[in-house]
Order: C-alpha cells, then sequence, then structure tokens
C-alpha cells in the first residue's frame, strides 16, 4: 500500500477540521494514527484498515485544497 499523507500530517488535517488546538491531543491523534499505518501494512490485516486510511487521505486532502 502507498500511503500519500504522514500520520501527523492527517492528525493535523482532523484537527483542523474538529477546530482542535491543543497540542497534546495532536500527538495523541498522531500515534493513534501510527498504530492504525502499521495495521495497514501487515497483510494480513482486513482490507478495511487499508480502506479507512484512504477515507482519512481523502479528509486530508480536502483541507489541504481549502488552504
Amino acid at each position: 500500500m502507498k500511503f500519500e499523507y504522514l500520520p501527523m500530517e492527517i492528525a493535523e488535517a482532523l484537527a483542523k477540521l474538529a477546530n482542535v488546538t491543543d497540542k497534546e491531543t495532536i500527538e495523541d491523534a498522531t500515534g493513534a494514527l501510527y498504530d492504525i499505518k502499521a495495521i495497514c501494512e501487515n497483510r494480513y490485516n482486513s482490507e478495511y484498515w487499508r480502506t479507512f486510511w484512504k477515507v482519512l487521505e481523502a479528509l486530508t486532502s480536502c483541507t489541504e485544497s481549502e488552504d
């Protein structure tokens, strides 16, 4: 699977969409996204994890086009 965005980029984009500015919350979200990315990288895990990652990347892409 090719990853278009880093977990930190996705966390920042989601925080922007949710109006979250707390640095600790964004860091926690980044950590969770690294875990999800690791799940996606394991080919034995369900495809729905990779689909979910693509949805998160699409949301990230939307926030970039708003800038």
